[in-house]
């Protein structure tokens, strides 16, 4: 019976339209930037791209961006440890001994435009538990939903 229900909810959770998409995601953000800012005028894809591509300095001193770990073209997949993608950007600042004491694992990026990878946005969820743990690292603090949105919108012209 457990087994049953397990395959009828893997099943339905594959079928596409049953989850989130992009689009629902950018309501939300919509609804709460505009709770944020009533002049909330909508999201830019010009903004998304330069929040993208934006250096943050982090602890080591060192500058690390969106791009930094999935890659410049975020229609490519990037592999950690294989690629440019410096460890601090996954692993963070070590407290004590040196990157090269953290084992390395082929760390796969998948790309992050949803036009060459459906998946992408499509679990509220997910999507959430990343922009929290990315811009924690980068910023220091959660994304806006302006900023969200943003990056999103523009990833979304991305073909």
């Amino acid at each position: 019976m457990k087994r049953g229900i397990l395959l009828l909810v893997c099943a339905l959770w594959a079928l596409p339209g049953l989850g989130a998409s992009p689009e629902d995601l950018l309501s939300g953000y919509a609804v709460q930037a505009g709770r944020a800012d009533p002049g909330f005028a909508g999201f830019s894809a010009d903004r998304g791209k330069a929040f993208y591509f934006s250096s943050h300095r982090v602890e080591d001193g060192s500058e690390l961006s969106c791009a930094s770990c999935h890659h410049e073209d975020p229609r490519r997949e990037q592999f950690a440890h294989h690629d440019k993608i410096p460890c601090r950007a996954c692993h963070g600042m070590p407290d004590t001994g040196s990157f090269e004491d953290i084992p390395k694992i082929r760390r796969q990026f998948l790309p992050l435009a949803p036009s060459a990878n459906s998946r992408r946005f499509t679990d509220e969820w997910f999507v959430e538990k990343w922009f929290r743990k990315n811009c924690g690292l980068l910023l220091k603090r959660d994304c806006t939903p302006v900023e969200k949105g943003d990056v999103i919108i523009w990833l979304l012209t991305l073909q």
